[in-house]
């Protein structure tokens, strides 16, 4: 059976606090990832968010972003 999200609980390649840092991201219009811990920082992001104050999360890689980001090469002649 295939995951419908990445953030799905059956993602094994996540952790928990990766997980939850990229349904705001998404929640929040992929806004990047650094905002969003600053975001949790301050509380507005509930408990959760402020667990990232006492841990180091390495941001995961967004579908959607990395595919934004991407550019068009001509090709030669």
């Amino acid at each position: 059976m295939l995951a419908s999200c990445v953030s799905d609980k059956s993602n094994q390649n996540l952790t928990n606090l990766q997980r939850i840092l990229l349904r705001w991201h998404l929640k929040l219009g992929h806004i990047g990832f650094s905002k969003v811990q600053w975001i949790g920082h301050q509380g507005w992001l509930g408990a959760l968010g402020k667990k990232w104050r006492k841990t180091t999360v390495k941001s995961p890689k967004c579908a959607a972003c990395q595919f934004g980001k991407q550019e068009r090469n001509t090709t030669p002649g």
